[in-house]
C-alpha cells in the first residue's frame, strides 16, 4: 500500500442502522472524531498487511509503514497528510490515539492482486461503523496514475529530479538502470 492511497478522504461516521446492512464512512470535511472514538478494528486477509510493518511507528518515515497511523490521520483530519510521514517524532497524544487501533486477520484470503481492507470503528457509545476498501489507490488493480506518481515524488524532490525519474522509469527495459537513477536522486538508499 502506498501512504495515501489506503483509505479515501472519510472522516465523518453515519451510524449503524436497521435499514443498513453496513455503514459507511462518508466524507465531511474538518471532523475529528478522536475524542469519541473507543477503538478501531483493521481486518485483513491473512498476511495482507506485510508491507505495514510497523505497528507503532515513532517516525514519520516509519508512518509510511504503518496501516495505524494511516488510520489515524484519515480519522482525525479527513484524509492521509502526506507531509506528516516527513516528521521526526510522532508526537505522543498521537501514538496514544493509535493505541486504539488493533489488527485482526478475518477476512477471507484472496489472490496476490487483490487488496481488501474492513475498517471498524467503535464509539465510547457504543455505535460502531465499518468501512470495507476493496482495492484501493495504488493496489495493484487500481494503479496510481502517472500524475499521482509527480505528486508523491514532489513530496521529496525538486522538479528536475521528477522528470529524470520518470525518464528512466518510463523509457527502460532494464530495472537496473532505473534503480541506478533513483539512488543518484536519492529516492533509493539500498
Amino acid at each position: 500500500y502506498t501512504s495515501s492511497s489506503y483509505v479515501s478522504k472519510h472522516n465523518y461516521l453515519s451510524p449503524d442502522t436497521e435499514e443498513q446492512d453496513q455503514c459507511r464512512l462518508c466524507t465531511t470535511p474538518d471532523f475529528s472524531l478522536w475524542d469519541e472514538i473507543n477503538r478501531v478494528t483493521v481486518h485483513f486477509p491473512p498476511g495482507a498487511d506485510a508491507a505495514l510493518r510497523y505497528t507503532s511507528p515513532t517516525t514519520g518515515r516509519e508512518g509510511q509503514f504503518s496501516i495505524e497511523y494511516i488510520v489515524y490521520q484519515v480519522l482525525a483530519y479527513g484524509s492521509v497528510q502526506d507531509e506528516l510521514f516527513k516528521i521526526d517524532a510522532i508526537d505522543t497524544d498521537v501514538r496514544d490515539c493509535m493505541s486504539r487501533i488493533e489488527r485482526v486477520y478475518d477476512l477471507p484470503k484472496v489472490s496476490q492482486t487483490e487488496r481488501i481492507t474492513k475498517v471498524t470503528v467503535t464509539l465510547k457509545n457504543g455505535d460502531t461503523f465499518t468501512e470495507t476498501v476493496n482495492n484501493p489507490k495504488g493496489s495493484p488493480k487500481n494503479p496510481l496514475t502517472m500524475e499521482d506518481i509527480r505528486i508523491k515524488l514532489g513530496l521529496t524532490l525538486e522538479a528536475d529530479q521528477i522528470d529524470r525519474v520518470i525518464e528512466a522509469f518510463t523509457h527502460t527495459d532494464k530495472v537496473e538502470s532505473f534503480l541506478q537513477t533513483l539512488r543518484k536522486e536519492g529516492v533509493l538508499h539500498v
